[in-house]
């Protein structure tokens, strides 16, 4: 059952490799970063 996610995860970002979604990339990584970010410093000035 996990390897059929993997393999079928695997052939989709095998056909969105040649025209990645930028915006939605860097939305997808960039918000959790800058979230942790701020947890990071909040919890540095307690």
């Amino acid at each position: 059952m996990g390897r059929g996610r993997g393999l079928l995860g695997g052939y989709v970002g095998a056909r969105l490799q040649p025209r990645p979604p930028d915006k939605a990339l860097r939305l997808l990584l960039g918000a959790p970063a800058a979230v942790l970010g701020v947890l990071c410093a909040v919890q540095s000035l307690r």
